[in-house]
């Protein structure tokens, strides 16, 4: 992770153009503006640091005279800011510790909207580039005002950044700093630890999160509040009181406090939707921040912490949401020009805009301030509900995720169904699948007379019904009770409980046969395994793993052909994708002495959906390095034939290029095969993500 971190901080200037321009705007407004903010309340503390006789900075800083509210901020804010404050005032007085904080306010700055990128696609970069980047809030905020709230913000995003990249330990750690920089960061927590605990990739590590966060924040927190300084200036803020500021009198004593209970709203629409998509988290705790600034009176600084979440709702979004973004901008800045404090320019004297107000006064129809601030309430709520809707109530991850995706693998006896469905397992973590195999319903043991007229090819010599209602049962996350097929003695073990998982395999001989299995099924393989290579494996397995005498395993492949041609083959006209494993020669696989990892293999995948395949081919090429051939056939089916052996190393790298927004629904640490076993796993994933874009980006 630390390594993932130098990685994301080794290039800070970016060469576009919006970028340039949104920095030569921070530099000049560093240069040009000393913010009041600064002057009076921000600088005077940080520069009397070196002169603190105690740890106790705040109680020594009010001892000489300091304001009270001078600098609400604990350690973290201290540790980051001063360094280069303290320097510029060693160079250049007062002024050199404005360029300094101001230089600071940069550089977090740039972090800020680095940490965005990487929590957006990468077609959508440059674009939040001129929507975050060049807003006025945040240029505004950060060097006008002159609030410091870009610190608690970066903190947060990157502990955002860490979640996303499964780095659970560091995303609690770095939202320990967050809080621990700025309290209000954990109205954010509760709603990360609902989309840990709904997520059945992170699930087991909930509490493993709440403890490091909780023992993190008393750790860094703990000691601090035993200062008398500390709890004056930083706990002693009336900031808590604003939560409770905007309340309804219900009489008879009785108040209710509408922050709080819109708050405990959006938890219990969190944990009711649970589990939600990423992006469904970072739009939840948007909201949050956005509800926080509309329904208390907020201090300027407060709005850089939705802005970042606005923005990438923003660039996903149309020319509507753009819209409403400009006009909560324009409202924003022109509110606080006239209401807060503002800056000196360094080439005049100091900007007073209480002479502005006067003259606006004098308008007929009230205080123009309220009309503006009516007009940034309703374009700031419009924009959160069109969130809300857009990324929580239209985007049905949270619906298709109750729903389990169904995969049936069919194909004849040894074509590796069991094999195919224990790659997917390995995708996508045991913990999150349950599978069920068509031996386990084979309607008697190997030991009962009627094999001797029916083959388990038959549909009749298995419990189709049984099979069917078991899977439907899983696949609507209902437990299950199934025996087991004992392949080494040929008997049913008794009855076990399968529990249902959101990824259901439903594996076997008739997979793709029972009419409503195969309509419930989303996606639908079939397995033709060249047929030497077949025999050949089979022998192999059902001799040496299996214990058949060879005699009668060979009896017993050229008995079961005419079932198989009757109701194995024609399934693969139902299946979305059928893909073959066969000899590069043929030869290879006629003799059964020959062990399977000295038989050179290629892949051969017909598919339906041809066009889907093709990035995989680009990659499998420009990554892997195989040989890649594809034709189409008269019908408009493509097939592909893939010839070569990549690394497990490989098979990562493209599952990470092409899926990048499968990571979600994949195992923390997905287990990726080599050689032909690889490409299976990436086939079988790009299939799966074929069928969830068909679903609206869902399943």
């Amino acid at each position: 992770m630390i390594k993932q971190f130098k990685a994301f901080g080794t290039s800070l200037y970016e060469t576009t153009p919006f970028f340039t321009v949104g920095l030569l705007l921070r530099l000049l407004l560093i240069f040009v503006i000393f913010p009041w903010d600064h002057e009076f309340w921000f600088i005077p503390f940080l520069t009397s640091l070196p002169h603190s006789e105690s740890i106790d900075f705040w109680n020594s800083f009010i001892a000489d005279g300091g304001s009270v509210r001078a600098f609400p901020y604990g350690q973290v804010y201290s540790v980051v800011f001063a360094p280069l404050t303290l320097i510029g005032f060693s160079v250049g007085g007062e002024y050199g510790a404005q360029i300094g904080l101001g230089l600071t306010v940069l550089l977090l700055d740039i972090l800020l909207l680095r940490a965005i990128k990487e929590l957006l696609p990468e077609k959508l970069r440059e674009k939040v580039t001129l929507v975050f980047w060049l807003a006025p809030i945040t240029l505004y905020i950060g060097y006008w005002h002159g609030q410091l709230d870009v610190l608690p913000t970066l903190l947060l995003m990157l502990s955002l950044v860490a979640l996303h990249r499964s780095r659970l330990f560091w995303s609690a750690a770095l939202l320990a700093v967050a809080v621990v920089a700025k309290l209000s960061m954990i109205v954010a927590a509760p709603f990360i630890i609902i989309y840990i605990y709904g997520s059945p990739k992170y699930n087991a590590a909930t509490f493993k999160y709440i403890y490091s966060l909780t023992g993190l924040v008393a750790l860094l927190l703990g000691p601090l509040i035993l200062l008398p300084g500390f709890r004056t200036m930083v706990l002693g803020t009336p900031e808590l009181q604003k939560s409770v500021a905007l309340s309804i009198a219900y009489g008879a004593g009785l108040t209710l406090y509408i922050l709080p209970m819109v708050y405990a709203g959006l938890l219990l629409l969190a944990w009711r939707i649970r589990p939600i998509s990423f992006s469904g988290l970072m739009c939840l705790i948007g909201i949050v921040f956005l509800t926080l600034y509309l329904l208390t009176p907020a201090s300027p600084g407060w709005a850089m912490w939705f802005v970042p979440f606005m923005a990438m709702h923003v660039v996903r979004s149309g020319k509507r949401a753009l819209s409403l973004f400009i006009a909560v901008n324009v409202s924003f800045v022109l509110l606080h020009v006239l209401m807060s404090t503002g800056a000196r320019v360094l080439v005049g004297s100091k900007w007073d805009f209480s002479n502005t107000n006067q003259i606006l006064d004098s308008f007929a129809l009230g205080q123009p301030t309220s009309w503006i601030f009516s007009l940034f309430t309703v374009c700031l709520a419009a924009l959160g509900l069109q969130m809300l809707r857009e990324r929580i109530f239209t985007d049905n991850f949270h619906l298709a995720s109750r729903k389990s995706l169904v995969i049936g693998i069919a194909g004849d006896s040894g074509a590796g169904k069991d094999t195919l469905s224990d790659l997917v397992a390995d995708m996508f973590g045991r913990s999150a699948t349950c599978a069920i195999s068509g031996d386990d319903y084979h309607s008697w043991d190997r030991h009962k007379p009627m094999w001797r007229a029916l083959t388990h090819l038959h549909p009749k010599a298995n419990d189709l019904e049984r099979f069917t209602n078991d899977a439907l049962e899983l696949s609507q996350g209902r437990s299950i009770r199934s025996r087991h097929y004992d392949h080494a003695d040929g008997r049913m073990t008794k009855p076990r409980e399968l529990k249902a998982k959101n990824v259901v395999l439903v594996s076997g001989l008739h997979a793709l046969y029972p009419p409503k299995l195969k309509e419930r099924c989303d996606l639908k393989i079939f397995l033709d395994m060249h047929e030497g290579l077949r025999r050949y494996l089979k022998i192999r397995r059902d001799v040496a793993v299996r214990g058949h005498p060879l005699p009668k395993v060979i009896s017993s492949i050229e008995t079961r052909y005419p079932d198989s041609r009757l109701y194995i083959q024609p399934q693969k006209h139902a299946a979305d994708i059928t893909i073959s494993l066969e000899p590069l020669r043929a030869s290879d696989v006629e003799d059964f002495e020959r062990p399977p990892e000295d038989v050179p293999l290629r892949l051969r995948i017909k598919s339906k959906q041809g066009d889907d395949l093709r990035d995989l081919e680009t990659l499998l090429v420009s990554v892997c390095g195989l040989n890649v051939l594809e034709q189409t056939k008269d019908n408009g089916e493509i097939e592909v034939v893939i010839e070569g052996t990549p690394s497990a190393n490989d098979i990562a790298i493209v599952a990470d290029k092409l899926f990048p927004t499968m990571k979600e629904y994949l195992a923390l640490e997905p287990k990726w095969h080599a050689d032909q076993h690889g490409l299976l796993q990436l086939v079988v994933l790009d299939q799966i993500n074929r069928v969830r874009a068909a679903a609206g980006g869902i399943l």
